[in-house]
């Protein structure tokens, strides 16, 4: 091999590897539970009463019945635009949407209507209720189709909410 001249260098020198920084603002396994645990406690601004967990299942029954034999919107503009036209029986409204702001309005202007509604903790099982495989913030049940128990809902409903009044 040849001799390199004197003063070249043999290869350029590499830099150093960078320096891994720590993460900041991260959540750890203890964080994201409590985490949770906290979410799990807060309800959003816009619920306005708390559903038990057995009225639950019955209004998500009565929206998947309706939507097999009956007649339901889903998304909040189709269920705002029934509520606002009179045509809706009962608005349900799932409590983790997020933002909040997408269905903040709907309780108000179900009172505004004289409009029963009822609040679900989840989103997707509103979603697997109505047959569609997203998510639905909201839905309305139009015609109940074969759900004779829809009064006794109703009834139960406006019970859970202090007795206000509700059709």
């Amino acid at each position: 091999a040849a001799a390199s001249p004197p003063g070249a260098c043999a290869a350029p020198a590499r830099p150093p590897p960078p320096k891994i920084r720590p993460r900041i603002n991260t959540f750890n396994t203890k964080q994201a539970r409590r985490a949770r645990r906290v979410a799990d406690v807060a309800k959003p601004y816009y619920v306005k009463f708390e559903t038990p967990d057995d009225l639950v299942t019955s209004i998500l029954e009565a929206v998947r019945v309706a939507k097999e034999t009956g007649k339901v919107k889903k998304g909040t503009n189709e269920v705002t635009k029934s509520v606002e036209r009179g045509t809706s029986r009962l608005v349900v409204i799932a409590e983790d949407v997020e933002p909040p702001e997408v269905v903040a309005h709907l309780p108000l202007i179900c009172e505004e209507q004289n409009a029963a509604y009822a609040f679900v903790p989840s989103k997707h099982d509103l979603g697997k209720a109505l047959g569609i495989d997203i998510t639905a913030a909201a839905a309305s049940v139009l015609e109940p189709g074969d759900n004779s128990t829809l009064d006794d809902l109703l009834a139960l409903i406006s019970k859970v909410r202090g007795g206000q009044a509700a059709p």
